[in-house]
Parts: structure tokens; sequence; C-alpha cells
């Protein structure tokens, strides 16, 4: 930094000269005149760039930073990915949303398309690709995968987010892993476990059994007005809107100090086959 000569209109201007260059920013030995600064600006400005890990933008007159924290969604192409990042995209003015996918040419891709959305290739089964995708993100919300292997893709993902030196880490589960002996919960207790011990400040948000689950009997709904279902129709059960649990977690990712290492069980109203039909 140095003072630049008061000359004319022109005072109490300071300059910088950029070291390194990084993507996108101006080129090494370019100066950047800055007109006018307060003196906490100017303090602030110094502090924001000798202490930056990465490049950080300022705006001249406040010493504010530009360069907005990001937040990811891995895994979300799915239902709940989805859901998430859309309502992401309401706080796109704060933050910088990446939305990783295994493939971002895919046409599955289009509804997370827009809105200030970046996507960016993150596959749990390839973990070579988590880590640069992840790098210089704030929180990660880990999608675990309805999968076979989901135990293993959803660690894959939380050890990325370590590696990859995330300062928190949301992570999918079920509510129901409650009951031990229960494929839930064989599945989903050593993610928990594994979340909860990995260093990384955590919020485990459990989820109910989603209400649009009923859609995958539409045809029979449209042509006789009935589902069908296992469940006892007098027994009540828990059960939620993915578009609301989407919004709960945008919330949780955008504030996740007030849920630091937190299971959170997200709920809907106890409803029975009769009044869910």
């Amino acid at each position: 930094f140095t003072k630049v000569a008061d000359s004319g209109d022109i005072k109490n201007c300071f300059s910088l000269e950029v070291s390194q260059s990084g993507s996108g920013s101006r080129k090494a030995g370019a100066k950047v005149t800055f007109s006018a600064p307060t003196i906490e600006s100017y303090v602030l400005w110094e502090k924001a760039f000798l202490n930056a890990k990465a490049p950080v933008g300022i705006m001249p007159g406040v010493g504010k930073s530009f360069g907005k924290p990001e937040l990811m969604v891995v895994g979300a192409s799915g239902y709940v990915g989805v859901a998430t990042v859309n309502s992401l995209a309401g706080y796109a003015k704060d933050f910088v949303i990446k939305a990783g996918v295994r493939d971002v040419s895919s046409a599955k891709n289009s509804s997370l398309v827009g809105s200030g959305v970046k996507l960016v290739a993150a596959d749990m089964s390839k973990p070579k690709t988590l880590v640069p995708a992840m790098s210089g993100v704030k929180v990660v919300f880990v999608v675990v995968p309805g999968h076979a292997d989901r135990t293993a893709l959803g660690i894959a993902g939380i050890k990325a987010a370590k590696d990859a030196g995330v300062q928190h880490v949301v992570v999918l589960s079920v509510c129901s892993v409650v009951k031990p002996g229960t494929i839930f919960a064989d599945q989903f207790l050593p993610i928990e476990e594994y979340t909860k011990s990995c260093g990384l400040p955590y919020t485990i948000v459990r989820l109910p059994m989603f209400m649009e689950n009923v859609l995958g009997q539409m045809q029979s709904i449209a042509t006789t007005q009935q589902f069908f279902s296992p469940l006892d129709s007098n027994l009540e059960q828990n059960c939620a809107s993915v578009g609301d649990i989407g919004e709960a977690v945008a919330k949780i990712m955008a504030q996740p100090e007030r849920f630091t290492n937190k299971v959170l069980s997200l709920t809907g109203t106890p409803v029975n086959e009769g009044q869910f039909a």
C-alpha cells in the first residue's frame, strides 16, 4: 500500500500493487487506486489482503469484502438436493451457491441451472473429484444417496469436506436411524458416528418419509382415485414435503453456527393414511 500525493480534487487516496495474479484477477504488477477511503476502511483493506487465503475483493469506501462465502450441495441432482439448491438460490445475494453433481452435462441438471447456481463435478463414488470441488467452500451439505453403498459414499463425502478445509458439514440421515437392526439404522448409524468423530463442526439432519412418495401411484390415483399402502390406514406416521425439507436445510446452511454439533429431526404433522388421502 502506498499513499497517493494529494493533487487538486484528488485527496486521501491509496494505491496497492498486485503481487500475484489469480484466476480472473488483475495481472501481477498492476496498480489499483482507492479514492478517499476512511482510515477505518483502509485498515480493513490492509488486513483483508495481508491475511487472505484466496483473492479478496473490496468495496471502495466501506472496507467490506465481496468475496462471498460459498455453500455447496453434494448430490444435488436428487429430490432433496434439488429442493435445497432451489431454496439456497434465495440466498445468492450473500453466498455463492454450488451444486455438486456427477455429470455437469446431464439433462437431469436442468432444474439446477440458473438463479446464480454454479454446477461443479463432484461424484461421491470418485473421491478425487470431491476435494477440488469443495476447496474454499464454507458449508457443504452431503446428500447421502439412495444407493446400496450409501454408507461408504456418505463417509467419502464427509471425509472430502474435511480434507478440503470446509468449515461446517451438514449431513443427511433419517429419523428411523434410532431403530437398531433396521436397514436404515445399519446404513446411517455409521455415517452419523463418522460425522461426529471427524473433527468438523457438523449438523446432522434426520429426515422422515417424503409426502411426495405417494406420487409414484399417480396413475392409480388418476384412474381409480385410490392409492395403496402396506400400512394400517389408522396408523399415524411422520412425513414431510421435500420442498419444506430443502427450505429448512438451506436455512441451516446459511446460519450454521446456530446448529453446530446438533442432530435435528425434521418432522411434519403426523397423519394416518386416511387423512393423507
